[in-house]
C-alpha cells in the first residue's frame, strides 16, 4: 500500500534534488507561457525547475522570509510559526498541486481551471514532475533575477536580486517568467538562476561533518 504524504516536511523531501531533474526546452516553456498568458497568471507567477537543496525533519517546514531584495528560505518549526501561506508549488498527481515551500505573506489565489489546463500542457510534455509555480514580487523588473545560494550549517538559501545581465559563473538557470509582446508573441526571460557549490560542483548540500 502506497503511503500518504501528509507533512510539509515530507512532501518537500520528496521533491527531487536540482542534479536530478531536466530543465524543459525552450519550446515546452513558450507552451507553458503560452497558458500563463492565457489565463493571465504571468504576472502574478514564474516557472520554475522543481528542487530541493536539503532535508527536512518532520516537524519543519521550509519558509521564505523576504526583505525586499533579499529572500531567505529556511527551516522552520511548526511550533515557532505564526501564520503560514504557500510559497512555492508542484503537482504530484493529476491536477494535486501541493506547496513544497511557504512564505509569511499571502499570494494571489491560483484558479482552479488554470491548474487543470496547465496540469494537461504539462502531463503532455510528460515535464509535470520537473517544473514548479514560483511567485513574481510585484516590484520585480522584467530586467531582473534572483540568484540562489546554500548555505549547509543554516540548511537555507539566500536568494538576491539583480540585474538580469548581470554574470553568474557556475550557475544554472531555475526560474523564467513569460510576457506578451506588443505583436502577441509569448517572450520569456530568466527569473532565477541557482549556484553550484564552488567545491563539489553540484547543488547539493553537503553538510559539515560533527
Amino acid at each position: 500500500m502506497t503511503s500518504v504524504l501528509k507533512t510539509p516536511g515530507q512532501i518537500h523531501n520528496a521533491v527531487p534534488l536540482l542534479d536530478c531533474t531536466v530543465a524543459p526546452t525552450e519550446a515546452e516553456l513558450l507552451r507553458i507561457g503560452a497558458t500563463l498568458v492565457q489565463f493571465e497568471q504571468h504576472q502574478d507567477w514564474a516557472i520554475g525547475r522543481t528542487h530541493r537543496h536539503h532535508e527536512l525533519h518532520s516537524n519543519e517546514v521550509m519558509i521564505h522570509r523576504l526583505d525586499r531584495r533579499t529572500d531567505v528560505c529556511e527551516p522552520v518549526k511548526f511550533s515557532s510559526l505564526i501564520e503560514l501561506h504557500p510559497h512555492s508549488w508542484h503537482y504530484t498527481s493529476a491536477r494535486h498541486l501541493p506547496p513544497y515551500e511557504y512564505d509569511t505573506r499571502s499570494r494571489p489565489k491560483i484558479p482552479q481551471e488554470f491548474i487543470s489546463e496547465l496540469w494537461e500542457q504539462l502531463d503532455v510534455m510528460k515535464v509535470s514532475w520537473s517544473v514548479s509555480l514560483i511567485p513574481i514580487e510585484p516590484y520585480q523588473g522584467r530586467d531582473e533575477k534572483w540568484i540562489e545560494t546554500t548555505d549547509p550549517e543554516t540548511r537555507s538559501m539566500t536568494s538576491i536580486l539583480v540585474s538580469e545581465t548581470h554574470d553568474v559563473p557556475v550557475s544554472e538557470i531555475v526560474g523564467w517568467r513569460f510576457f506578451r509582446s506588443d505583436e502577441g508573441a509569448v517572450e520569456l526571460a530568466v527569473v532565477r538562476q541557482c549556484k553550484r557549490d564552488t567545491v563539489t560542483g553540484f547543488h547539493q548540500a553537503i553538510y559539515p561533518s560533527k
